[in-house]
């Protein structure tokens, strides 16, 4: 089994204590790869809204997360993850 190096980032992120002001271009790509690395698509994908919807939260914008959009994004890096 391969061995997958620690992520603090996606710690954080999946706890929702990810600076947002880190979070920008390359951030969601990156955070999206580090899951799909960790675990299945269903996983990730859940996983991946959820920290996003806590992201979106603790900057005052919940209205930003939108589970159709996310999943769809995630969706389509399933396919090509180093991309």
């Amino acid at each position: 089994m391969k061995r997958i190096e620690a992520c603090p980032d996606l710690e954080r992120f999946q706890r929702g204590r990810l600076d947002p002001a880190r979070f920008t271009h390359r951030e969601p790509v990156r955070m999206a790869y580090e899951m799909l690395r960790r675990y299945d698509f269903p996983e990730s994908a859940l996983r991946y809204a959820n920290g996003l919807r806590r992201l979106c939260a603790r900057i005052g914008r919940p209205e930003k997360f939108h589970p159709t959009v996310t999943l769809a994004a995630r969706a389509g890096r399933s396919h090509h993850p180093s991309r």
